[in-house]
């Protein structure tokens, strides 16, 4: 991560609590525009949670992360293609599904 980011984290939200309280976007950039600018910051090591930073990192998928921060970059096509997707996977309600206690066991 980079060293700025880490030092400014720290302040905000310190390891055991206190800080100045203050709300952290996970778009450093521009948090109140949807855009791309996301994904440049995971290039320049500027995401906020371990496992956005790990998508620049890991060998599949920092190509998709490098080719989305680009100039041509398809970003709101790809979006609008994912939400349809996550739309028709199909959520259990009442008795079919659980909320799992603990993600990778069933309840």
């Amino acid at each position: 991560m980079d060293l700025g980011l880490v030092a400014r984290l720290k302040v905000v939200c310190p390891q055991f609590g206190g800080g100045l309280g203050a709300p952290v976007a996970l778009d450093q950039g521009t948090p109140a525009t949807f855009d791309k600018s996301y994904y440049s910051q995971l290039l320049n090591k500027k995401g906020i949670l371990q496992i956005d930073q790990a998508l620049n990192i890991d060998p599949a998928t920092k190509v998709r992360v490098k080719f989305l921060a680009g100039s041509t970059s398809p970003f709101t096509s790809d979006f609008v293609v994912s939400m349809i997707k996550l739309g028709n996977v199909g959520v259990l309600q009442g008795t079919n599904g659980e909320i799992r206690r603990i993600c990778s066991a069933i309840n």
